[in-house]
């Protein structure tokens, strides 16, 4: 009994040392033109595992060899496994799914022709994250949800609650 309270009490004892932060990014896509902007919400169980959500939002592009459109949104959820390497320096990725919806630029541009579409695919990050403090950091990463999307290299600042 006094073994399944000390399971128990040391489980709940590391979820209170979990951290919940919220990051903005600002990026460009890697094979399209414009920018993008995203915002994350993710909580870290510890120094090494978390989950995240996020909205990424690219203010307008041109597809190659089609017409231009006006918007790409993307939603992911990942898990987030981080390596701190220095105590001001980690790497990190992220691994889980994603869903995109390209925006056309119908009742805008009256010879364009309305191509929304949207997709779902495994979404995948790598990046480096900077730490200035407990509080602050910066980051630098690579995103992309399988499939005919974007990648998008984004750089951004983390603030932990």
């Amino acid at each position: 009994m006094k073994m399944r309270l000390f399971v128990l009490s040391a489980g709940l004892m590391s979820m209170a040392v979990g951290q919940a932060y919220i990051d903005l990014n600002v990026g460009y896509p890697t094979t399209w033109d414009g920018i993008g902007v995203n915002v994350n919400g993710g909580y870290m169980f510890n120094d090494y595992l978390g989950v995240e959500g996020g909205i990424m939002h690219n203010l307008g592009f041109t597809m190659p060899d089609a017409a231009p459109f006006v918007g790409y949104t993307r939603l992911d959820a990942a898990a987030k496994g981080v390596l701190p390497l220095a105590s001001v320096f980690a790497l990190y990725g992220k691994l889980g799914v994603g869903s995109n919806t390209y925006h056309s630029w119908e009742g805008i541009c009256p010879w364009c022709s309305d191509a929304s579409n949207s997709n779902v695919g495994l979404f995948i990050a790598a990046g480096t994250q900077f730490n200035f403090s407990k509080t602050w950091s910066l980051n630098f990463e690579y995103s992309v949800v399988t499939g005919p999307n974007p990648g998008m290299l984004m750089f951004g600042g983390q603030f932990n609650f």
